[in-house]
């Protein structure tokens, strides 16, 4: 996956550190837009390109003063919604002692068990050091004063109230259609070919299995559910825009 995660909250954690003050800034500057008329495209994406675009940078510079918290640059991001859906984040189990946590780190490649048992960093206060922010918390610079970062696993509730993974492959097959382009997780074994993650064009809807078939040297029992469709190949990693760029294979 090649994706790293790092939280840095929880409640507790309001008016022990700078975070107040941080958070004031966005707050302060989106309050100004409605007073001034000022336009915002609804969601999370809206206010985070209009941030971006009104307060690029602090207000005062780390070199001018503020000490060791103080920010020398501001970097803008957001969340889709509907990524805070109960399917896409279902409910977890506890660790001992998680409201004294203010730092948790995701750092599992391995997709299934991330999703299985929730492996993460964690650490009381979080720190600012170079390592740290790299993510590379053996190295922290600064452990005699936060502490080490310890290991612990937040697997999923057995009660989420979620549909089984039969159900959901089910539910997915009924929605397939022909031009619906997927996107599909390769097995860890093929991920360095174009990523974790392939794109494929739908050539019309899904259908069972009535007797096993061998195709391009796979097998396929009898019973599953199938669809035909066209794989695309990454062309370009980036192109100017920022977009990745793919062609449709035959």
């Amino acid at each position: 996956m090649d994706i790293r995660r790092m939280a840095i909250k929880l409640i507790t954690m309001h008016g022990k550190s700078i975070c107040d003050g941080v958070s004031n800034g966005p707050k302060r500057a989106l309050e100004n837009a409605g007073k001034e008329g000022q336009l915002i495209d609804s969601g999370a994406r809206g206010a985070a390109l209009y941030l971006a675009r009104t307060m690029p940078r602090p207000s005062r510079s780390k070199e001018h003063g503020g000490g060791y918290w103080q920010a020398d640059r501001i970097l803008y991001g957001y969340y889709d919604t509907s990524l805070f859906t109960v399917s896409a984040v279902p409910d977890a189990l506890p660790f001992a002692g998680s409201s004294k946590v203010h730092m948790s780190a995701g750092m599992c490649d391995d997709l299934d068990v991330a999703q299985r048992d929730g492996p993460l960093k964690i650490r009381d206060v979080f720190c600012p050091c170079e390592p740290c922010l790299r993510l590379d918390f053996s190295q922290c610079k600064m452990t005699a004063t936060f502490g080490a970062v310890k290991t612990v696993y937040v697997k999923r509730s057995n009660d989420t109230g979620l549909p089984s993974q039969t159900a959901n492959l089910e539910e997915f097959a009924a929605w397939l259609d022909k031009d619906k382009v997927v996107a599909l997780r390769v097995e860890p074994d093929e991920a360095d070919i174009e990523g974790g993650v392939w794109l494929a064009l739908m050539n019309g809807k899904s259908f069972t299995l009535t007797q096993a078939e061998l195709h391009a040297g796979q097998q396929f029992e009898a019973g599953w559910k199938v669809v035909r469709g066209h794989w695309f190949s990454l062309k370009s990693t980036e192109a100017p825009s920022g977009t990745r760029i793919y062609t449709a294979l035959a």
